[in-house]
């Protein structure tokens, strides 16, 4: 009897720990997929806006507002690269307007160059004060331009899909 009740309570305990794994498991796929649809939706919204202007300003400050929005970004601006200088100056700002113009030393901000020398997405979370993201806007081999964003709500690490969608 004592081995039966043993045996039971074994099999309940090994019934709770695949159910447990499994349930952890859909939550994990339930969020991939939330997020999947977040990022269609944005991908939607972007494409209504860029059709819907032919003004490049237009364009780049819809590009600006929506990646703000959906990151829930404090900073979010795309910065022109002239190759020849390797100046970098702000075409749109999401939330200060009168930025646009502005030359940048990309010495001073470290995560822009590096996106730029890489040529890739950089992700640094534990930038001071918040997080960043940079990401080169690329043309054959040439980078045209850099996104800049800085977020205080980023996690420690970009999902898969986040990254795809970003590039």
């Amino acid at each position: 009897e004592k081995f039966l009740t043993l045996a039971l309570f074994f099999v309940v305990s090994m019934f709770y720990v695949f159910l447990s794994e499994r349930l952890r498991i859909d939550a994990q796929l339930s969020n991939e997929i939330l997020e999947q649809n977040r990022v269609s939706e944005v991908m939607v919204e972007m494409t209504r806006s860029l059709s819907s202007s032919l003004k490049t300003d237009d364009v780049l400050l819809a590009i600006a507002s929506r990646l703000s929005e959906f990151l829930e970004a404090d900073e979010c601006s795309i910065v022109r690269m002239h190759s020849r200088t390797a100046v970098a100056q702000v075409l749109v700002d999401a939330f200060n307007p009168a930025a646009r113009g502005r030359k940048l030393d990309l010495s001073d901000y470290p995560e822009l160059q590096k996106a730029y020398d890489l040529r890739s997405l950089v992700f640094a979370p534990h930038s001071n004060p918040k997080g960043i993201i940079a990401l080169p806007m690329m043309s054959n081999e040439s980078v045209l331009g850099l996104i800049y964003v800085r977020c205080s709500g980023i996690g420690e690490t970009l999902s898969a899909s986040m990254s795809r969608f970003l590039e």
